[in-house]
């Protein structure tokens, strides 16, 4: 089977492949986060983001979560892992709050970028 023939756009900021069935495909050139945490408070639902950090881990690969998205309320989310394919755990932790983790969470990939998951971590207050 011949392999897939690729070229970099430059202009578009994609990659472009002719696979040999007959299928093309274009790539766009930006990186996609493996994990996205939605991080509320599970009294209030507010967004705990903002106050929150944590680490995504598979096997020995360890990440930071990162800054992602934010709204009026504050940052709603972080992320983890760029391109990387795994089955991750993802641990959150903030003050007043009670470590959260979830185990387990698969990322796989398409033809050009990961499938990111996105997960809801809800916090407990500390009692």
């Amino acid at each position: 089977m011949r392999p897939a023939r690729c070229v970099f756009l430059a202009t578009l900021g994609a990659t472009g492949c002719a696979f040999p069935d007959g299928r093309n495909v274009l790539c766009t050139a930006d990186v996609r986060p493996a994990i996205v945490v939605t991080i509320t408070d599970s009294v209030t639902l507010m967004p705990a983001a903002g106050v929150a950090a944590g680490e995504v881990q598979d096997g020995v690969y360890r990440d930071s979560l990162r800054p992602y998205a934010a709204g009026s309320n504050g940052m709603i989310s972080r992320y983890a892992a760029g391109e990387r394919t795994g089955t991750y755990t993802i641990r959150v932790s903030a003050p007043a709050y009670v470590d959260w983790q979830r185990v387990g969470v698969s990322v796989g990939r398409d033809q050009c970028h990961v499938q990111t998951a996105t997960v809801a971590a809800r916090l407990q207050p500390a009692a």
